[in-house]
């Protein structure tokens, strides 16, 4: 094997009595290697670069017919697809049946299917002129593999090709500065091609690795850790300028020039141990069925931990690792699963296929690690959300290990140490039974089935008493310094009382009360947005029956304006629209709605998107 060479085979062999995995082997093209003759146009800096990339492997088309095609890709999202191209059909090797392409990215696949040849001037010609990209550092191979949404590494291929005024056509607005495209370095075309070709390399792998195809992510990761060393030596000969890093500890070095690559690393570790473990087919596969004694069965799915490829749900966003059928299995063995998660979650260091990105459109990317996942069936199965790590959850088990979650969430609630899982544990008390949710994730409500009242779920607890499960909420959502009302997060202690008000509405009425007057003595000293509290604590009031529940809500509602209470406008006068006839609400509306120099009677409600409330009848119909 040619370290660097495109041709890398790979024999994934499986432990005794296994057979052997298939043989997949990207074989060189007929040409690579051999002399090359430029076109006299191309210049000295383009001509350089290009022979430095054919040096370190970059595939070689000459001899090779351009042809329809279609290979399998994927995209970072999860989505496998049989795309269908043009690319340089490599000649038949021998008794060889596989056939393989070179891409417009740069990478060798081997082809499902090839058809009849292409014509690659008239390519060329219908693909328009090149443009400078903005946003699409990270296009993945089901883009790249396409002439028309490729990037740099068209350069090379069509000079190999003789298209040289093609090639020198796509020189100009691919040439960047350098790596990080910083406007005042020197010029550098190797530096883009080299960088697009390893994010090609580096994308296949992942790509790859998050369909199963683990032999060619092995491939590629290998290629890639071969090449990597031989771009960022010839970078730093050419002096292309690296990117400052701002991130402490680096803050003031340089980036590494492929600083994409960063996972690479234990990526490769992970596809090497893959590829030397036996063939194994998963639980789930073999069935639940066939794991009758719990232990065994726990053991099994946290083995196949590496299989997760759960998939991220936006960008912004997350992977929603509990909506994976193997950790979702974890998470129905229950509490039974917990000791074993945590051993996972301290000792094992694998990765899953699951794969996070903050854009799809940047190059970062993080391979999901199994402790990760075994950290989210953790959260699931104790309800509880943890920020530190396995010795918070396991601080956390040995504390509360033998009680039930309602039970626990009683505790936390009576412990004056245990002040950030007061809402926690408020909040799990009351939720619905017909909702499901996952600490940190998301929460699914189901239809109720008859009109009937949806039980809380900590009704067992009704019976406790000295102190009662109203008493703790009121004491908890009340226990802030009032002569500070600022040091304090007021909003989670409104919330505390939202929760006493769905567990024991009268008994919320008095702390509702004392809530909106701290909310509204700090926002005038403050500019914490608390607006909506205010409204919802006054709502709360009104229900629980106090006398004069408005008379607070209006005098704070006069001393703001629209433009201060910003996107909560319409929650803040949500008591105004449920309760039109109140005799103080009325005159709050005259007040507010019916005079001209009024900034209420002057808001652009129609711009603003809230809806407009000059009108107590409107109010009503509202």
């Amino acid at each position: 094997m040619r370290c660097g060479s495109v041709c890398v085979a790979l024999l994934l062999t499986a432990g005794a009595g296994q057979g052997q995995r298939a043989v997949l082997q990207l074989p060189d093209p007929p040409q690579q290697g051999k002399p090359w003759r430029a076109d006299a146009a191309v210049p000295t800096e383009i001509l350089t670069a290009v022979e430095a990339l054919f040096d370190q492997g970059f595939p070689d088309p000459r001899g090779c017919e351009y042809r329809e095609i279609e290979v399998t890709t994927s995209t970072i999202w999860g989505e496998s697809a049989m795309t269908r191209t043009r690319g340089w059909l490599l000649p038949q090797a021998g008794e060889a049946t596989n056939r393989f392409a070179i891409c417009w990215n740069g990478l060798i696949y081997p082809v499902a299917k090839f058809g009849p040849p292409a014509d690659l001037r008239a390519e060329i010609a219908s693909a328009g002129p090149a443009r400078r990209r903005s946003f699409s550092l990270g296009a993945g191979e089901t883009r790249t593999v396409i002439y028309s949404n490729a990037l740099s590494t068209r350069l090379p291929l069509l000079l190999r090709c003789g298209e040289t005024e093609a090639a020198l056509r796509l020189a100009s607005p691919f040439s960047q500065p350098n790596l990080a495209e910083t406007p005042d370095a020197s010029r550098d075309v190797y530096g883009e091609i080299a960088a697009d070709w390893a994010w090609a390399l580096f994308d296949r792998t992942l790509c790859a690795h998050n369909r199963g195809d683990e032999a060619l992510a092995l491939l590629s990761a290998r290629q890639l850790a071969a090449v990597r060393p031989k771009i960022e030596a010839e970078c730093a000969r050419r002096g292309i300028r690296r990117e400052p890093d701002l991130e402490p500890p680096r803050q003031g070095k340089g980036k590494a020039w492929l600083d994409f690559l960063e996972p690479l690393p234990q990526l490769a570790a992970d596809l090497e141990r893959r590829a030397a473990e036996p063939q194994r087919v998963g639980v789930l596969v073999r069935g639940l069925d066939n794991f009758p004694v719990q232990s065994e069965r726990i053991a099994a799915l946290i083995h196949d931990l590496d299989l997760v490829r759960a998939r991220q749900w936006g960008q912004p966003g997350g992977v929603s690792l509990v909506e994976d059928p193997i950790v979702a299995a974890l998470i129905q063995e229950g509490e039974a699963a917990v000791e074993p998660l945590l051993d996972c979650l301290e000792n094992d260091t694998r990765l899953t296929r699951s794969i996070a990105f903050h854009r799809d459109f940047f190059r970062q990317r993080m391979v999901i690690p199994v402790s990760r996942a075994a950290g989210a069936a953790l959260q699931a199965i104790l309800q509880t959300r943890f920020s530190g790590g396995a010795p918070e959850i396991r601080a956390y088990w040995n504390r509360y290990r033998g009680l039930s979650l309602y039970e626990r969430c009683y505790a936390i609630l009576q412990d004056d140490a245990a002040a950030a899982r007061w809402l926690e544990a408020a909040t799990l008390i009351t939720r619905p039974e017909n909702e499901t949710a996952f600490p940190g994730g998301f929460h699914i409500p189901q239809p109720a089935p008859t009109h009937a009242p949806v039980r809380l779920r900590g009704e067992p607890l009704r019976a406790k008493s000295n102190p009662s499960v109203s008493e703790l909420l009121a004491r908890r959502a009340l226990e802030v310094p009032e002569n500070n009302p600022g040091a304090y997060d007021l909003r989670a202690a409104c919330e505390m009382a939202f929760r006493l008000a769905a567990w024991d509405l009268p008994a919320a009425g008095p702390v509702a009360r004392t809530l909106v007057r701290r909310c509204c003595t700090t926002m005038k000293y403050s500019s914490q947005p608390l607006g909506a509290c205010v409204a919802r604590l006054t709502l709360v009031r009104a229900r629980a029956g106090e006398e004069r529940p408005f008379d607070d809500y209006a005098e704070w509602l006069k001393t703001t304006t629209p433009d201060r209470l910003r996107d909560s406008v319409s929650e803040c006068l949500e008591p105004l629209r449920q309760f039109p006839e109140n005799e103080v609400l009325r005159a709050l509306i005259e007040s507010l709605f019916r005079k001209t120099n009024s900034a209420w009677a002057a808001f652009p409600w129609d711009r603003s998107g809230s809806p407009a409330p000059p009108e107590p009848s409107r109010l009503k119909s509202r």
